[in-house]
């Protein structure tokens, strides 16, 4: 008698002969299934982002950085009625954000899901001050791909959450970024913006304070004063100050490592200073801004990903994954 033969989670594919299945016909059973597993050679998903680069403190993307994951990754309220919906990253992509929000109106980030399993989902409540996602029914795109945008006049625009550092920090970030005439802007701040604590991203600084010589340089780094550390200053213009100029930045702040790398080229160094990044707990992070909303960001986000400890041995596996799923080369 022929015995039945069952699929396996989904996977119909026609198999060839094999010591595990003699016929190549009809799809897996499970004991065929279980012994191509073991055996390495059962087709999996290929791992994303957070599968290969783990323990993330925080993460924000409009893609899911997890590999089959199909959670909601942004929350969108839609302008003529005030509406919300989650949306995961293919339906971000797939046309059902787009049709939710509607042909002429406009989408707006409610929150901004944190996908490390830690809970710190960043949103603003007040609809006045929530970036865009979603113009006169398009999603908003940064080289091609869907992205948040604060725009020029975004002084108060701030998505916010809490978050605990440790002895580390490493951070990767896609985004655009615009000069701010009069000031720097934040991509992020964790703890409130003064001379000697919080930690803040800083993509274009926009003018000279402290050994913040340059207007051009990034920052990452402790406090903003000189002599603090850990912290990075750039030199040149590693940034172009343009919306529509994507950026991948990784960088890591430790006793160990002060590295910074654009586009996976690593940048000049103006500072570059190495220290245990001090142990923050519980404080605010400041999503598109700092604390006093003065600071405001200018430009497109993409993915925002900060990490507790030093991730530098896994900066190739990093930039690898996001610059194949983003276009930079």
């Amino acid at each position: 008698m022929t015995r039945p033969r069952g699929g396996y989670i989904g996977f119909n594919r026609v198999p060839a002969a094999s010591s595990y299945n003699s016929a190549a016909s009809g799809v897996w059973t499970l004991r065929e299934a279980e012994g191509l597993k073991r055996a390495v050679t059962w087709p999996i998903s290929t791992p994303a982002l957070l599968d290969s680069v783990s323990a993330a403190a925080a993460a924000y993307s409009l893609r899911n950085l997890f590999a089959g994951s199909t959670t909601a990754v942004v929350r969108v309220r839609r302008s003529n009625d005030n509406a919300e919906q989650d949306f995961n990253g293919a339906q971000v992509l797939d046309g059902s954000l787009a049709a939710f929000v509607g042909a002429g109106n406009n989408g707006f980030v409610r929150t901004w899901y944190d996908q490390s399993g830690s809970g710190r989902h960043v949103g603003q409540a007040t609809t006045s001050l929530q970036p865009s996602i979603v113009s006169s029914g398009s999603v908003l795109l940064l080289n091609g791909l869907p992205a948040i945008d604060w725009p020029s006049n975004s002084a108060n625009k701030v998505l916010t959450s809490t978050i605990s550092t440790s002895t580390a920090i490493t951070t990767l970030a896609i985004f655009s970024a615009v000069r701010r005439s009069g000031g720097y802007i934040k991509l992020y701040n964790l703890g409130d913006d003064n001379e000697l604590s919080g930690y803040a991203f800083a993509p274009i600084t926009g003018q000279s304070y402290n050994d913040w010589t340059d207007t051009n340089i990034v920052f990452l780094g402790k406090g903003f004063g000189t002599g603090e550390a850990p912290r990075i200053l750039s030199t040149g213009t590693p940034i172009p100050s343009s919306a529509t100029t994507q950026n991948m930045i990784f960088a890591t702040l430790s006793s160990a490592t002060s590295r910074m790398f654009r586009n996976k080229a690593e940048v000049s160094y103006g500072v570059q200073s190495t220290g245990n990044c001090s142990s923050l707990t519980n404080v605010t992070l400041y999503l598109g801004n700092n604390e006093a909303s003065v600071q405001q960001f200018i430009g497109r986000m993409q993915e925002v990903v900060i990490w507790n400890s030093n991730k530098f041995s896994d900066r190739t596996t990093a930039e690898t994954d996001a610059g194949a799923y983003y276009g930079i080369a």
